[in-house]
């Protein structure tokens, strides 16, 4: 059989709000209790006692927070304001922490790594067509493929040499800590 929605007495009450006659007519008087449903059997409305029992608790008074309420939930030691207040207090720490690490320079602008990685690609690409159209072909000229492949080869080490140079240089002149 299903428990009714509504109780009569007080006594009914507390018991279906898993507390004490005691304690139901010592919190009696707490803002925000609910009104009376009706007179008579349906006096008292289940749902809306519990969720005014539940804004009793609070951070000083519900200990620890890990109390086993006998179905298997903990329930926690804050109310619904206290738990806004508590997550609005860690998002400004760590907005303080991230504007911190900005001023000491943890954090670079993604533009500036862009555009340094761009300016180096185009130094590799400018190496590479300088060599490609005006030095390389004079020189291969009679040469093997073997010679040719290694003339090539060393070209685009040389290239790659200056492109990893230019690229540290750039990072050392933006970011200090990240050139290591």
């Amino acid at each position: 059989m299903q428990k009714s929605k509504y109780v009569a007495t007080k006594s009914e009450l507390a018991k279906r709000l898993g507390i004490t006659p005691w304690t139901l007519n010592h919190n009696w008087n707490r803002p925000g209790r609910p009104v009376d449903h009706s007179d008579g059997k349906a006096r008292y409305d289940i749902e809306k006692y519990q969720s005014w029992k539940r804004s009793w608790i609070s951070g000083h008074n519900a200990g620890t927070g890990h109390n086993n309420n006998g179905n298997g939930k903990h329930e926690t030691p804050f109310n619904a304001k206290e738990l806004a207040s508590i997550q609005k207090k860690n998002i400004d720490i760590e907005s303080a922490q991230f504007d911190l690490d900005v001023r000491k320079g943890r954090y670079e602008l993604k533009s500036k790594a862009r555009d340094a990685v761009l300016r180096n690609v185009g130094i590799m690409f400018r190496e590479l067509d300088k060599s490609m159209r005006h030095e390389l072909p004079p020189r291969l000229e009679g040469c093997t493929a073997t010679e040719i492949a290694k003339l090539i080869g060393n070209k685009l080490d040389t290239a790659r040499e200056r492109i990893d140079k230019a690229f540290k240089d750039e990072i050392a002149s933006v970011s200090p800590t990240l050139a290591t």
